[in-house]
Order: structure tokens, then C-alpha cells, then sequence
């Protein structure tokens, strides 16, 4: 800290410091929040969108993944057929937490997060950088 408190102010440094932690605790909260689950209603209608002999990729509740080609769609449960398997899977929509769509990764919304979070990081450092640089380069803006 030594090397910090020779070209930053001691109020300064609280202040980036104080700002960082503020940023840092917004983060944590959209980075880190839990899984949020399809209700049965969207599910089906996810399913039913992409068509009953295409590939999809369903994550349970558990946690759990399966990825095969959809066989059938009931109105309280489906069946995936697994590659290489020869008995299909038969699912409840209330156990699909996510429905994937591999084709099209860059308009999942945990992407979109990603992005929102590492914007906010780019801002964030060039801020401090032009606060920094402000203040150990001192300017008279009356050119004198």
C-alpha cells in the first residue's frame, strides 16, 4: 500500500476503493444468483417450439443433463431418446430447469450477463485509470 499512498490522496483512495466494493457486491448479486427453473407451462412450450425429432439439450432440477433427439411430448411429461441408447427417457416438465438452445448461445441470458459484468469491469477500470492519471498529471486548464 505503500507505493499506492505516494502519487493517490488518502480521500481518493477510499473513494476507489469504497466505489470498487460497491461494484464488486452488485456483481456478486447477478453473477451468483441460483438457477432460476421453467415453470411446466414454459417448458412444454419451449419443447413444442423446437419440434418433436430435433436435438435438444434438457437440464433437470438436479442438475442432471440430458441431450438426445425429442420422441414424444405428452401433456404432463416428454421422452428423449439419447444418443446411442435404445429406450427412450421419459421427463416430467416439472423437473426441466432449462430448456438449452445451442444454436444461438450468444442470446442465452447468462451470456448476456457475462457481457453486462465485463462492460461494467472495462468502465469501471477506465474511470479509475483517468482518475489516476488526473490527478499525477495535473493540468491548468486556463493555459498558463
Amino acid at each position: 500500500m505503500r507505493f499506492v499512498s505516494v502519487w493517490l490522496p488518502r480521500t481518493l483512495r477510499r473513494g476507489v476503493v469504497s466505489i470498487a466494493l460497491v461494484l464488486a457486491m452488485l456483481c456478486n448479486s447477478t453473477a451468483f444468483a441460483g438457477r432460476v427453473l421453467l415453470d411446466a407451462v414454459s417448458a412444454k412450450q419451449a419443447l413444442t417450439q423446437r419440434g418433436i425429432g430435433k436435438w435438444v439439450r434438457i437440464t433437470e432440477s438436479d442438475g442432471t443433463s440430458v441431450t438426445g433427439v425429442l420422441t414424444a411430448l405428452d401433456d404432463d411429461s416428454f421422452e428423449v431418446t439419447p444418443r446411442r441408447a435404445k429406450a427412450p427417457t421419459t421427463i416430467d416438465y416439472t423437473q426441466v430447469a432449462e430448456v438449452h438452445n445451442d444454436k444461438a448461445k450468444t442470446s442465452h441470458p447468462r451470456n448476456n450477463e457475462k457481457v453486462a459484468i465485463v462492460v461494467g469491469v472495462v468502465v469501471v477500470g477506465a474511470i479509475v485509470a483517468a482518475v489516476v492519471f488526473l490527478v499525477t498529471h495535473p493540468f491548468n486548464i486556463y493555459g498558463g
